[in-house]
């Protein structure tokens, strides 16, 4: 059973996870805010939820990740806002937490990856199915982005969501432990 001090570490990721999820999928830009909310929370988490390994396995947990991340970056691999964010869901996760972390991360990854090179057969499919699920703006600018010419959006994976994925897993991993 999940205590009522992990949501408050959960749900704000979550929202947090949501936004990103969003403007990646439709700017493929990460804000900084975003991810300075998601670090904000190593500290709750360390006040609320106390965590299965030592509290100062986060900030090792993240600089590694931003190390590796940084070279990733620097070869055209990721966005700096994927960089960011994937350290600051590493701290959170802590030494103890990253490899379950990155593995979920880099699953979902590799399943966005493939979803994004099928997106273009199914593109016309999938617009009108946002059409009619989705209220009218979320459903135009999930359309636009759906019907729009590929040539005039980025080529890449808007990595946010498998790292959003990822943090998510954890969080989960957080309210079994509360």
């Amino acid at each position: 059973m999940s205590s009522p001090s992990a949501l408050l570490v959960v749900l704000p990721l979550a929202a947090a996870l949501a936004h990103v999820v969003w403007t990646d999928l439709a700017e493929r830009r990460i804000a900084n805010g975003a991810v300075l909310a998601v670090l904000a929370l190593w500290p709750v988490q360390l006040l609320l939820t106390g965590r299965p390994d030592p509290w100062w396995t986060g900030p090792p947990a993240g600089l590694l990740v931003l190390a590796v991340g940084l070279i990733a970056w620097r070869a055209g691999v990721l966005g700096g806002g994927d960089v960011k964010l994937a350290a600051a869901l590493a701290t959170l996760a802590g030494l103890g937490g990253l490899a379950e972390f990155l593995l979920v991360t880099t699953l979902a990854g590799g399943l966005l990856a493939l979803v994004m090179l099928l997106a273009d057969r199914i593109r016309p499919w999938l617009a009108a199915l946002a059409g009619q699920l989705l209220s009218l703006p979320v459903a135009g600018r999930l359309g636009t982005f759906l019907l729009g010419d590929p040539a005039g959006r980025p080529a890449s994976v808007p990595y946010g969501i498998a790292l959003a994925t990822g943090g998510l897993w954890w969080a989960l991993a957080l309210l079994g432990h509360s």
